[in-house]
């Protein structure tokens, strides 16, 4: 018989804890190939991979993390788990049925659990994670809105499945915007590799991406500056022309808006990690 976990119990050891306005927030750490039985949760939750990766195996569909992936895990969903060699880091927001039922005044939530990574959810969960590592007075506050953002990003990926199917010119956009983030690229540019129209470019990448192409851009380039932050070595000044900014306060402004922290901030929270 598969066994149900109560609220706030994992099977890795549990490094923080945080209770506030009907959430339920910890940070687990999972060993080294660790193999979990099967399970299911009490309460429904969010759980978002710091680091590491992990496999997780339902009835029906099988999910893998790695960093900064976002699953919505539904209550009583029963799966397995197996980390990778490396073991795992993982942030988790539970839900109590007050907030639930919240919620669920708006907007009806998944009827079964949802994966994700990248965009703008990635970064919301990023800067979740921030929050509760830098508790304060506000910080309750600002978790519970960023939690509903967070839920609304999920809900968005179940009601718009274009998104997940986008036609072969889109494709072509998206992998010249991996290869180029640092360039200054301009939109007759891309829409020539497409083979579209650029007015059509810009109308379809939006509705399909929910961001603009420039939105896209930055976010990349603020994704690349994160790892060269994290090394704790290159200046400031240089991380900003490493990823495209010719003007250091611009860089720190724009990072500042997508992360929720200054550069330099970013850069001491990951060293002292």
């Amino acid at each position: 018989m598969d066994s149900r976990l109560p609220a706030c119990s994992f099977h890795g050891t549990l490094l923080k804890i945080e209770e506030l306005s009907g959430l339920r927030i910890t940070e687990i750490s999972y060993s080294p190939n660790l193999q979990t039985s099967r399970h299911s949760h009490e309460n429904l939750y969010i759980g978002i991979t710091l680091k590491g990766n992990s496999t997780q195996r339902c009835e029906t569909t099988i999910r893998t993390s790695k960093p900064w992936t976002v699953i919505f895990h539904q209550a009583g969903e029963a799966h397995s788990d197996q980390f990778g060699n490396t073991g795992a880091r993982e942030f988790n927001i539970e839900m109590a049925a007050s907030k639930l039922a919240f919620v669920r005044e708006d907007s009806p939530l998944p009827n079964c659990s949802v994966d994700f990574s990248g965009g703008k959810g990635k970064w919301l969960a990023a800067r979740l994670y921030r929050e509760f590592r830098g508790m304060d007075d506000c910080s309750g506050l600002a978790i519970e809105g960023l939690t509903l953002e967070l839920l609304a990003e999920i809900l968005r990926s179940r009601l718009h499945p274009l998104r997940i199917v986008s036609p072969p010119w889109l494709k072509r956009v998206t992998d010249v915007l991996h290869d180029r983030y640092k360039d200054h690229i301009s939109l007759g540019e891309l829409a020539e590799a497409a083979g579209v129209h650029p007015s059509h470019l810009a109308r379809e990448f939006h509705r399909r991406n929910g961001c603009t192409i420039g939105q896209k851009l930055r976010h990349l380039r603020i994704e690349y500056a994160c790892q060269l932050l994290a090394d704790g070595k290159r200046p400031l000044a240089d991380v900003a022309l490493a990823v495209g900014f010719s003007d250091q306060c611009q860089f720190a402004k724009t990072f500042k808006s997508v992360v929720g922290v200054p550069p330099g901030q970013y850069r001491r929270l990951k060293i002292s990690r």
